[in-house]
């Protein structure tokens, strides 16, 4: 199987709305994505400061800002 790019919205799909914190069930199968070698990104309209309670979680990397900052695998790909 190739290599998929999965990425996940935050309020509502992730997490309970309001919520920053993710079911254990979403925390496995993310996982589970991970090491069968595909990428999971975290895909939202927050900025970066607000998703610093999510990041301890180890995404492959963070489309924030409605697309305005995008990093993967640790590098900053765009920020405006």
């Amino acid at each position: 199987m190739k290599e998929k790019l999965i990425f996940l919205d935050i309020d509502g799909t992730l997490t309970p709305a309001g919520s920053n914190v993710p079911p254990e069930s979403a925390l496995k199968a993310i996982r589970a994505a991970q090491a069968k070698g595909h990428k999971v990104l975290l895909c939202t309209g927050r900025n970066l400061a607000m998703l610093s309670p999510l990041l301890k979680y180890g995404f492959d990397g963070v489309v924030a800002s409605a697309g305005g900052y995008v990093e993967f695998g640790g590098q900053v790909i765009y920020d405006c």
